[in-house]
């Protein structure tokens, strides 16, 4: 797997955002600077967590890391709604459904809500 520093930085302000220490819109700056955007400015808490998100959706667009990416900030059924226009709850995303073969192989094994 290959990490690109646009990848670090927005980790770095994800982390920020959920409780790290540190200065938050540095990361995320720094990858909206490189694009010819404008840096963000006094975004703290939920709306700093919403630009990572959206940060991420458009840095990685193209690359097939837009539904893990939802799913990791609890947003799969608002990208579903939008893009495809499904409604799903987000709670059956949260985890992925567990192989019906490892279920066979150990019946300790419960499915995953949802699935």
């Amino acid at each position: 797997m290959i990490l690109r520093l646009s990848d670090a930085l927005l980790t770095n302000s994800e982390a920020i955002a959920n409780g790290a220490s540190g200065d938050g819109l540095a990361g995320i700056n720094a990858v909206r600077t490189r694009a010819g955007l404008k840096p963000l400015a006094g975004v703290s808490g939920q709306a700093l967590k919403d630009a990572v998100f959206n940060e991420w959706m458009r840095e990685f667009a193209g690359e097939g890391w837009g539904f893990s990416t939802a799913r990791r900030f609890g947003k799969t059924a608002e990208v579903i709604k939008e893009f495809a226009g499904r409604t799903v709850d987000n709670a059956k995303f949260r985890l992925l459904p567990i192989p019906l073969v490892e279920i066979n192989a150990n019946p300790g094994v419960k499915q995953n809500s949802g699935w």
